[in-house]
């Protein structure tokens, strides 16, 4: 099988896994995964937190920013331009806020309501993805928004978050996929790099 159509494969088979999540059962993991990311050094020293809003049975992240947000850090979630395929960095003032439907179904901020945060002033990004491997790569949706998004953002410790039974011994790493620093799971925190 090509590297495409595997790298598909999988994609299918983790979102069909990721979908059949109890909302109590997925609720239970992202609360395991939400208290190891803020006990992570990367988080404790981080001025400034960029975290995706979840979607679709993905690792919930909306304790992780209040969380940020009542510690006085700066945080910022991705608005997505579809048509270029890039994301920014907005700044939040509260959460959830004033949010609307995004591109892709994602909530973002409110066009008018936030500030761009500069990539390369971000201390730490929070990755949403489909399955990860032990070496840091992950498998997204496709778009590749966060492959051209987390070069720039070079000092910033990036770390995908992820149930335990997404994590797989290779997503098929193409070229240009960025690898991530940490991979943090309900049952473990791999460092990869």
């Amino acid at each position: 099988m090509e590297l495409k159509e595997e790298r598909e494969r999988l994609r299918r088979t983790m979102l069909t896994r990721r979908r059949a999540l109890s909302p109590l059962e997925a609720l239970g993991r992202s609360v395991a995964v939400a208290r190891a990311v803020v006990q992570l050094p990367a988080f404790r020293e981080a001025r400034t937190v960029m975290a995706y809003v979840a979607v679709s049975n993905e690792v919930a992240t909306g304790g992780v920013i209040r969380y940020a947000l009542a510690a006085g850090k700066r945080v910022a979630v991705p608005v997505t331009d579809p048509r270029s395929r890039t994301i920014v960095a907005a700044a939040l003032r509260a959460y959830p806020g004033n949010m609307v439907r995004g591109a892709f179904g994602i909530p973002e901020p409110a066009p008018g309501t936030y500030a761009i945060v500069a990539p390369e002033t971000i201390d730490l990004v929070l990755v949403p993805g489909v399955a990860f491997d032990a070496g840091g790569y992950r498998l997204g949706y496709g778009c590749g928004c966060y492959d051209r998004f987390l070069p720039l953002a070079r000092r910033a410790v990036t770390a995908g978050l992820v149930y335990a039974f997404q994590l797989c011994p290779t997503v098929y790493p193409a070229p240009h996929d960025y690898r991530l620093h940490l991979v943090v799971s309900e049952e473990e925190i791999i460092k990869t790099r």
